[in-house]
């Protein structure tokens, strides 16, 4: 209604916003199923049809179907009105149709955000030339323009945040009751769909008191506490009437969505620049500026950059007008915002996951800052020619962005710009996370589809995206791990699996860039080389699975595994040589956790790969998981690599051993190192025991305390090698402080050789 009568004062003159309109609804239905379906689709319906279901009259049971639980919290205000319009008034049911309309709802909120983008300029500046390149400007961005469409939670949440500066920045302006009441309102809806809204909250607060402090007459004083109250109270008014699992208990619900915000209960990890970070213990100051700066144009950038500086330099020559001039202030607000919120990100160690998603409604503020640089740009110019060419400039950009769309589409969700390494093959997979560019597989599954006739066993790791296809082609999709040789199988390569090159027949491909997104290959072939490969080599370890490394991969390898129970998840924990070598966030726990999904079962035997990490391995702890706990388990050291070996026998060489026997054993800092010269293989298999006895027996493991000395056994198969007709093995001492090492070897037949030593000034 607002934006409706703020158009119509426009009058005719407001053609060339509609016309814009106009061809983004055109193009919006045009490329509407050439997205996938984010893997949040299942569980937004959930939450909306358990809203819906409670206001229904379902009772506190309603929200049982809300899996995992804290998710009844968050979002209801968008989420129950999707269900409500597309399943129960317009009646839809096939699953591609329910997909289609969420999607297009969503879109066309989008499309509102734009529209209120509009308007917030046009009250700004009184230009519809500013306004309209400001709405394109926040349309065009290609990873906001493809989640626009499949995201029911981070576009939203940036939708209403505009909407919500627009009714900020309308509210001081007319300073009324009513004007800060309908802000509120729009603010409580924002902290609905994510308690990231409560920054703009604050935001108003704080801006308020400031009027309230400097206010000039009582009457001023009183008019700022009763608008700033009207907004608090509305605000939270809103939060909860919208939010119907907070209804049960308004009290005791809000205290565990408290508890539960503090908890922090994902642990998901973030790939940036090449290095694998816990979002639990909260990103780096560099991770959200690294982020928007390579996923967002670059002329937005530029040109934002230099209206917040346009903005902070007036802000500092008159520091008075701060507080007496409404647009100078709300564009230092506009300015502020994306600092003060990433700022409170790293200082509260904020949960932030899947590139900078989270906090795409920082996008908001940019678009209008962009404006703000580009009048700044064209009143500094001289004469009409220069202003002019400051709106081609622009104008250009926004080609360029388009351009960029076509080429990638429908990949834009993985959209980076230049200043990252695009050409480099794969660099950008292993150097950031593309994640929401795996829910473009919908496309991959119709290619597949469009081949091929007949049942297709396809494993999939988000199989959401198949409720896309037409009801014929859905039906054929089996998604399953258990594969057979001669049938039409396909399986998609997930994290840590890149696509083979040269690309196999069969194989189906999605790529942006030099970077691969979605590969699916035949798995009877795929898996049948690395089992292959594996077969070739000794195990590690054999357990439940036999488990077999290759560079820097781990094989596990299970032969006649049973149907039931697989598709288990795997845990490796990972103890490095060097503590330091940690991501973020895992020194406390003392390795890293790499845990990973299952493969596939071929014509009854079981296959998983996982990849190492590529610093130096001291141990390895890995199993599966079952519902009662681990399932199976076992831990082994890690030889190094051949290239560490032969470093470490030349530095052994060149020291006087701590003792001699069948095996000299040497020691360099905390690692042990065994040499023989003229080593046979026989000499070579016989297993290594390693029993150190701390100075302190309360260093020991829990279990350990008992004998009073830790067991470290190994194998020269797991911890070394035979080079050359020499036998090298390399151990690594915990980190402790230690009063005495009894080493040796022993066989089937008993102990072949053994030393005992101190270890100098009780280290």
């Amino acid at each position: 209604m607002i934006a409706a009568s703020s158009l119509r004062r426009l009058g005719a003159a407001h053609w060339p916003f509609l016309a814009v309109c106009a061809v983004f609804l055109l193009v919006g239905a045009l490329v509407l199923d050439d997205y996938g379906v984010g893997e949040d689709a299942g569980p937004q319906r959930r939450i909306g049809n358990a809203a819906l279901d409670y206001v229904g009259g379902g009772g506190e049971r309603a929200f049982d179907q809300v899996t995992p639980p804290f998710d009844q919290y968050f979002g209801a205000a968008l989420k129950a009105p999707l269900v409500l319009l597309t399943e129960r008034i317009l009646g839809l049911e096939d699953s591609r149709d329910i997909l289609l309309g969420r999607h297009f709802l969503t879109y066309l909120f989008f499309l509102a955000g734009g529209v209120f983008c509009y308007l917030l300029v046009l009250r700004l500046f009184n230009s519809r030339a500013l306004a309209l390149i400001a709405m394109v400007l926040f349309l065009l961005h290609p990873r906001l323009y493809a989640h626009s469409f499949f995201n029911s939670k981070d576009v939203p949440f940036l939708v209403t945040f505009m909407i919500a500066l627009y009714l900020v920045h309308r509210a001081f302006r007319r300073d009324t009751l009513a004007a800060f009441a309908l802000c509120g309102a729009a603010t409580g809806l924002l902290v609905n769909l994510r308690i990231m809204g409560i920054v703009l909250f604050a935001a108003v607060l704080v801006l308020r008191a400031l009027d309230l402090a400097f206010a000039k007459s009582a009457d001023g004083r009183r008019r700022a506490l009763l608008t700033g109250g009207a907004f608090a109270l509305t605000a939270a008014l809103t939060y909860y009437a919208s939010l119907p699992a907070l209804w049960i208990d308004p009290i005791g619900q809000f205290a565990d969505l408290v508890d539960v915000l503090r908890s922090r209960p994902l642990y998901l990890t973030n790939l940036f620049r090449g290095e694998r970070l816990p979002s639990v213990a909260g990103p780096p100051f560099a991770y959200v500026p690294v982020w928007v700066g390579i996923t967002t144009p670059p002329a937005v950038l530029l040109l934002a950059a230099m209206g917040a500086v346009a903005l902070a330099w007036r802000g500092l020559r008159r520091p008075r007008d701060v507080l007496r001039n409404g647009p100078l202030r709300f564009g230092l607000l506009l300015a502020a915002l994306p600092i003060a919120t990433v700022v409170a990100v790293v200082v509260l160690e904020t949960n932030i996951h899947s590139n900078w998603r989270h906090l795409y409604f920082l996008y908001a503020p940019l678009p209008l800052l962009a404006v703000v640089g580009l009048q700044w740009l064209a009143a500094g110019a001289r004469g009409r020619w220069m202003r002019a060419g400051a709106y081609a400039l622009a104008g250009a950009a926004i080609a360029v962005t388009v351009v960029s769309m076509v080429r990638i589409h429908p990949h834009e969700d993985s959209y980076f710009n230049f200043l990252v390494d695009r050409t480099t093959p794969e660099r950008l997979a292993s150097r950031y996370d593309v994640y929401y560019g795996r829910q473009s597989a919908g496309g991959v599954l119709g290619a597949i589809a469009g081949d091929h006739s007949g049942t297709l066993f396809v494993a999939l790791r988000h199989g959401q995206s198949r409720w896309l296809l037409h009801a014929d082609d859905r039906e054929r999709f089996i998604k399953t791990l258990d594969f057979r040789s001669g049938e039409r199988n396909f399986y998609e390569l997930r994290g840590g699996q890149p696509c083979p090159a040269p690309l196999p027949d069969g194989a189906y491909v999605g790529r942006i860039y030099a970077t691969t997104l979605d590969c699916f290959v035949d798995p009877v072939a795929y898996f049948g080389g690395l089992r292959r490969a594996a077969l070739a080599t000794e195990p590690l370890v054999r357990s439940t699975y036999h488990i077999h490394r290759d560079g820097s991969a781990l094989t596990y390898l299970r032969d006649g595994c049973p149907a039931e129970g697989i598709g288990k998840r795997f845990f490796l924990h990972v103890r490095p040589v060097d503590a330091s070598d940690l991501p973020p966030g895992r020194a406390e726990h003392g390795f890293d956790n790499r845990d990973f999904p299952f493969g596939a079962r071929i014509d009854g035997n079981c296959i998983a790969i996982a990849r190492l990490p590529d610093y130096p391995i001291a141990s390895i702890r890995t199993g599966q998981f079952s519902d009662a706990g681990a399932h199976w388990e076992v831990e082994f050291t890690v030889a190094p690599p051949t290239t560490d070996l032969a470093r470490a026998r030349r530095e052994a060489l060149a020291s006087e051993p701590l003792a001699r026997s069948v095996f000299s054993v040497y020691r360099d800092g905390r690692a042990l190192t065994y040499l023989r010269e003229g080593c046979s293989a026989d000499d070579a298999v016989a297993r290594f025991f390693l029993h150190v006895e701390p100075v302190d027996v309360d260093d020991l493991p829990a279990h350990r305390r008992q004998y009073g000395f830790e067991n470290l056994d190994f194998t020269l198969a797991r911890s070394g090698a035979r080079m050359d007709g020499n036998c090298i093995a390399v151990a690594r001492l915990p980190a402790y402080p230690i009063a005495s090492v009894r080493t040796g070897q022993y066989d089937g037949t008993g102990q072949l050789w053994e030393v005992e030593f101190a270890v100098p000034d009780g280290e």
